[in-house]
């Protein structure tokens, strides 16, 4: 909307301007010398371009710097039509780069989900394997946390309360915890309801907030909430970005 004001701006400012040169060109038409001439005048007059014709005089003088000028209050408009366009330009970049940092962050919390479920079906058959993994949503911290759940009893997994609950059950790779911080600018949006999404072997079932969601989302979305994007996750393991 605002560049297309602009335009309008501009092409109206370029019209007022082309009306003033006609209306000097109309006044001096019948003198005997003009006080300036025009470059169409110029071009299309073999005489006044001929050698020792005072054109060379006129095109140093005043007059023809004068004709050729703008006024203040063109200059001015003109400057303000730019402001105008560039402050859009750079407020349109803006929330391309929120958009690409969204997306970016999306990928990686649909890469930790994947991670948990590749996770719970890979360790199933291994002695002492944990009850389930899952991923931990973190909103007040705008953070996200991978985990595997542990029971009470190390062999009986019907004693596991599948969700996140203690600072133990946080996976590592190696000896990093994995924890993910969202970059500055990101956070968790209103809509976000999953605090908790556990994967159980075998099959695996799913699990969001403990068995109380068939549907979750989890929203990312920029300080000022011009970007968002959303991740939907049910019960059934489906992942859809939105």
């Amino acid at each position: 909307m605002l560049v297309e004001e602009a335009k309008t701006m501009l092409q109206q400012q370029i019209s007022s301007m082309d009306r003033k040169l006609n209306r000097q060109k109309a006044g001096h038409r019948g003198s005997k010398e003009p006080s300036c001439y025009l470059p169409s005048e110029l071009s299309g007059s073999p005489a006044l371009l001929s050698s020792g014709s005072p054109t060379i005089e006129l095109l140093s003088s005043s007059r023809y710097r004068a004709c050729k000028g703008f006024t203040l209050v063109e200059v001015l408009v003109t400057i303000g039509i730019l402001a105008i366009l560039l402050s859009t330009m750079v407020g349109i970049t803006r929330t391309g780069d929120q958009q690409v940092l969204l997306s970016k962050e999306q990928s990686l919390l649909l890469v930790a989900l994947n991670r948990a479920k590749a996770s719970a079906l890979q360790t199933f058959f291994q002695p002492n394997h944990p009850c389930g993994y899952g991923i931990f949503i973190d909103i007040a911290n705008s953070s996200y946390t991978l985990f595997q759940d542990q029971p009470t009893n190390p062999t009986d997994c019907s004693t596991a309360n599948n969700t996140f609950d203690a600072p133990g059950e946080i996976l590592t790779l190696g000896t990093t915890p994995q924890i993910y911080t969202l970059p500055p600018g990101v956070q968790f949006g209103p809509a976000t309801n999953v605090s908790s999404v556990i994967y159980i072997p075998p099959n695996p079932d799913v699990y969001i907030n403990n068995g109380t969601l068939q549907v979750g989302i989890i929203m990312l979305q920029s300080i000022n909430a011009t970007a968002v994007r959303s991740i939907q996750i049910n019960n059934a393991g489906q992942i859809t970005t939105l």
